[in-house]
Parts: structure tokens; C-alpha cells; sequence
């Protein structure tokens, strides 16, 4: 069966995570920030804490798959399957863990979270949308 997904180059994946890297640097910044205005800086950190615990799980899920062997697929499923539980686990225990610290900062990092995962899936889809758009080209065949 055909994918009906475009096919993304690697170094299109890659400038996107960069980017989201980098927005969600900025906007942990500017929770920072405006929390701190607000009195609630706890939030704020929590923010921070959310986008790092992401920026953490993407690593961690970009080492698995780098080293993930094409060959040997049914291994490979089996381990990115294990290792995809141990990520949720982490991610899930830093935000209980938070809840008992306080209710603010668990609620800041989840935010953090949803805004990361948020950033990821624009930044993929300006991607998958650069990457499939027509070029403009000139009377000679070439690209402009």
C-alpha cells in the first residue's frame, strides 16, 4: 500500500526540529517571564520543565531510531516499542513527580509539553509543505 504521506528529506526533519528547539527555548524564556509578572513563577519554571522533559524525549527517541538496523525489522519494532513505553513512563513520572511539588508547576509542565508537541507538528508540516511545493522555473527549464 501506498503511503499517502510525502516523503520528508532528512535535512527538511531536521530543520524542523531545530526550530522547535529553538521556539520552544524562546517561549520557555518568555513564560519565564511573564509568570514572573504575574506572580506566578512557579508556572513558569514549570513551563521550562515541560520543554525540557520534551526536548529530552526527542533525543532520546532521534538516538534509538539513528541506531535502529534497517535489517533486522522485527528486532527493531520489538525495541522502539520498549523503548517508546520507557520515554512515556519518564515523561509521565516528571509530571506526577511535579503534582506533589506543587500543583502549578505540574501544570506548567504539561503545558510545556502540549506547546513543544504543538511546535513539532507545525514546524513538520511547514516541512511536508515546502517540500511539496511546485518550484517556479524559467523559460529555460531551470529553477528560479
Amino acid at each position: 500500500m501506498a503511503s499517502v504521506a510525502p516523503s520528508i528529506q532528512m535535512t527538511e526533519v531536521t530543520r524542523a526540529i531545530r526550530r522547535t528547539v529553538l521556539f520552544s527555548i524562546v517561549a520557555a524564556l518568555l513564560s519565564l517571564v511573564l509568570f514572573a509578572l504575574l506572580k506566578l513563577p512557579i508556572v513558569g519554571w514549570g513551563i521550562v520543565l515541560g520543554f525540557a522533559v520534551a526536548v529530552f524525549n526527542l533525543r532520546l527517541m532521534d538516538s534509538k531510531i539513528a541506531g535502529a538496523n534497517v535489517g533486522e525489522a522485527k528486532t527493531v519494532r520489538k525495541g522502539l516499542i520498549l523503548h517508546s513505553l520507557g520515554r512515556l513512563l519518564i515523561v509521565t513520572a516528571v509530571v506526577i513527580g511535579s503534582f506533589f511539588i506543587s500543583k502549578f508547576l505540574a501544570v506548567g509542565a504539561l503545558i510545556g509539553l502540549v506547546l513543544f508537541q504543538i511546535f513539532l507538528l507545525l514546524n513538520m508540516a511547514k516541512a511536508a509543505l515546502v517540500q511539496s511545493a511546485p518550484t517556479a522555473t524559467n523559460d529555460l527549464g531551470g529553477q528560479l
